[in-house]
């Protein structure tokens, strides 16, 4: 799947209107996202829940405001939530994972880009609460797994991954 400009592949909304339902609960596994349009998004959250993204490639995604996953505000009702993102391979994209959402499980993913395109970033959870962040490996060395580089934890919870010039998982929560 390829997005076109300003838009996504898949969305999932909780808006909870007539027009549009709510769409939590739901699952994107197996798929392929490639290419598309500027500002274009693979997989985008709009306050839901309970949503899983597991066994998926996204790559090169890469138009200016362009993310393989991303949560988007809506009409306020909350942070997206309880999200499972699980053995994914991210290539060459501008932003990997940028998601503001509690209590997500992000693991076993293979993040084969560097350093983001300015402003990017690999994984974004920067305003969430109790996200653990473990076991992915990170094509990076670990003096660059920092915020200023696109690494961004919830407030708070677990991160425990591997960088691509170590054999010894990070535990350090980057800074």
């Amino acid at each position: 799947m390829a997005p076109v400009a300003g838009a996504s592949c898949i969305a999932f909304d909780r808006r909870e209107t007539t027009a549009i339902p709510d769409s939590s609960h739901g699952s994107v596994e197996d798929c392929y996202f490639s290419t598309g349009g500027s500002a274009g998004h693979g997989v985008e959250l709009i306050e839901v829940a309970k949503i899983r993204i597991e066994g998926n490639i996204f790559e090169a995604l890469t138009g200016a405001g362009g993310h393989a996953i991303k949560s988007t505000a809506g009409a306020g009702i909350a942070n997206t939530s309880r999200g499972i993102i699980r053995n994914n391979k991210f290539m060459q994209n501008a932003n990997d994972v940028f998601v503001v959402g509690d209590r997500y499980l992000v693991e076993g993913n293979k993040l084969y880009s560097t350093n983001p395109v300015t402003a990017g970033n690999r994984i974004n959870f920067d305003g969430g609460t109790d996200t653990m962040v473990i076991d992915n490996t990170f094509k990076d060395v670990i003096a660059d797994i920092v915020k200023a580089k696109g690494y961004k934890p919830g407030i708070t919870g677990q991160w425990r991954n591997m960088a691509f010039d170590s054999t010894v998982p990070i535990v350090t929560v980057p800074t």
